[in-house]
């Protein structure tokens, strides 16, 4: 049986880790690396509750990291890894932590000198400065990883300029469950269209787009309920603006709302839109609530930040980064055009089967196994 670790912070989360279960289902043999004391406001060690039936069939190794709760700056302590590939003797080693991260190095450096086939899961999609030690760990691994898996076009082609030349699968990191976000659980208006907006309440997710792209409707005597789901610092501002645009009475706010609750915020909602804007930091890696939403088959908008009109694949359902009056438009044909906006639901809805669920995400990860495990073994015949 072939064996696969994976190495991942994120997988604390349960959700994270059904994309496991589906990969158990092909045959292959998991192993886990997690921390044990991982604190941060995304999810933190306690999450990993004992395992479920299901997930015993995992092979679970924890230990306590260095700098919890920093994603791209963590290590475990000096040796531990190395002893956990002696104990499980892994095939494939897939580490889920940026390029230029220790703990993606320090598998790197372990593995140097054997056959284990290593992939390293990023999630970067700018081409950011990092400090001379980033520049080195992320030259460590470039040069022992056998493979790739971007959570993006961009993230890819950063990849490729910095040397790497292997094969790259372009997968998200976290799947969507097809039951827990279905499309029996929404509950259409039937008068006032609700528009969702889910996410952290910050500049470069462009809530503020939305808000005044509902006013240049209000002015066409198109009236719209808005549902903000998240909480952040820049709530107040929002508040305000809506407040000086006369909706106030038009926006609810649901504030912050945990994973498991998510596809009975969303279930209250029409169409959802992803309004986010570029910084000199930040594009949108990827925006799993755009997964989620079309999962159940909700109408999708979104700008041309990042990854968004990828994952989405709609063209008449992307507008321009600040563009408010685009924004509008869009909003309009989905309240005027019944057939646009079924079709988008039915799109929708089977894209996210298709690339989005976990079980798509483990069979697009399989193909990439078999491809490195039929390469190395065309090298050991090659020995003989």
């Amino acid at each position: 049986m072939v064996k696969i670790l994976v190495v991942s912070h994120s997988c604390l989360s349960s959700s994270a880790r059904l994309k496991l279960l589906e990969l158990i289902k092909f045959g292959y043999n998991i192993g886990l690396v997690l921390p044990s004391n991982w604190i941060s406001k995304d999810f933190s060690s306690s999450m990993l509750i004992s395992p479920t039936n299901l997930e015993k069939e995992i092979k679970f190794f924890t230990a306590p990291v260095i700098r919890s709760g920093h994603p791209a700056s963590h290590f475990y302590p000096p040796g531990w890894l190395k002893y956990v590939l002696m104990r499980f003797k892994p095939d494939i080693v897939q580490v889920e932590q940026e390029i230029f991260s220790p703990v993606s190095a320090e598998v790197s450096l372990w593995l140097h000198l054997t056959s284990t086939k290593y992939i390293n899961l990023g999630f970067e999609n700018i081409r950011r400065k990092l400090c001379t030690s980033q520049l080195l760990l992320k030259k460590i691994v470039i040069n022992r990883a056998d493979a790739l898996i971007c959570r993006n076009q961009e993230g890819a082609a950063i990849s490729q300029e910095e040397g790497f030349r292997g094969p790259i699968l372009i997968a998200p990191v976290v799947g969507v469950d097809p039951n827990l976000f279905s499309p029996e659980l929404r509950k259409l208006s039937n008068s006032v269209m609700t528009i969702g907006f889910a996410g952290r309440l910050v500049r470069e997710k462009g809530a503020d787009i939305l808000i005044k792209a509902a006013k240049e409707l209000q002015k066409s005597n198109i009236r719209l309920k808005l549902l903000f789901i998240g909480d952040g610092p820049e709530k107040g501002n929002l508040q305000k603006l809506a407040y000086d645009l006369e909706l106030e009475s038009d926006i609810e706010w649901k504030g912050y709302c945990p994973f498991e609750k998510m596809p009975d915020a969303m279930s209250e909602i029409d169409a959802l839109v992803l309004p986010s804007r570029s910084t000199t930091n930040w594009w949108e890696q990827f925006g799993m609530v755009l997964a989620q939403a079309m999962m159940m088959g909700i109408p999708v908008i979104g700008s041309d930040c990042g990854a968004i009109p990828d994952v989405i694949a709609r063209k008449d359902a992307v507008f321009r980064e600040e563009d408010v009056f685009g924004l509008s438009e869009l909003l309009r044909r989905l309240v005027e055009d019944d057939r646009w906006r079924e079709d988008l639901s039915i799109h929708n809805r089977q894209r996210a089967l298709t690339n989005y669920s976990n079980q798509a995400l483990a069979n697009q990860y399989q193909k990439l196994y078999r491809k490195l495990l039929s390469v190395k073994k065309i090298d050991q015949e090659g020995l003989r």
